[in-house]
């Protein structure tokens, strides 16, 4: 006759007790070893890909910013080159006015790149880049020579802008 003390457990009765039975089984020591081990680098390996994953999605979105940014960057230089260096017909209010709210978009694009933990806001170059498009007291002296200080000075300022704001590669 069967002992009744001696619980028996089955899959289908307690599940639990039928699992952790699995672990007072003296030939399975290794099994349940190798099981573990092979759960915790599986894990680990998990982590790794994910870390990688939101590396590569923060170098994409920082990349995206800063493609339109030197877009918008290119289009603002020629158009205020344009303006200023050219013989055209542009009202000089509406040019101006223009060119600083321009100016406010390539700006707020910079702070995102920063929070997306890209480039320090260059306050300074954006101070300048502003001033030199919407210097307005030769207006009435257009075109400009090409070798006018604010000819110059726009030239330089986006110049430094490009140089600041520089894509992240996507092996670093």
């Amino acid at each position: 006759m069967a002992n009744s003390s001696i619980q028996v457990c089955t899959w289908s009765a307690d599940f639990w007790c039928k699992f952790f039975s699995l672990f007072k089984d003296e030939n399975q020591y290794v099994t349940w070893f190798l099981v573990l081990v092979g759960w915790g680098i599986t894990a680990y390996i998990a982590y790794l890909q994910t870390t990688k994953s939101r590396g590569d999605a923060i170098k994409d979105a920082h990349n995206e910013w800063i493609g339109e940014f030197r877009q918008k960057l290119e289009l603002l230089e020629d158009f205020a080159l344009e303006f200023w260096a050219e013989d055209n017909n542009k009202e000089p209010t509406l040019a101006l006015a223009k060119m600083s709210r321009e100016v406010k978009s390539l700006t707020t694009i910079a702070k995102e790149i920063e929070r997306a933990g890209g480039e320090k806001y260059k306050a300074k170059l954006f101070k300048e880049l502003r001033q030199a498009m919407t210097y307005d007291s030769d207006v009435h002296n257009r075109p400009l020579r090409p070798d006018c200080m604010q000819i110059v000075r726009i030239r330089e300022t986006c110049a430094s802008l490009r140089s600041a704001y520089g894509r992240k590669s996507l092996t670093e």
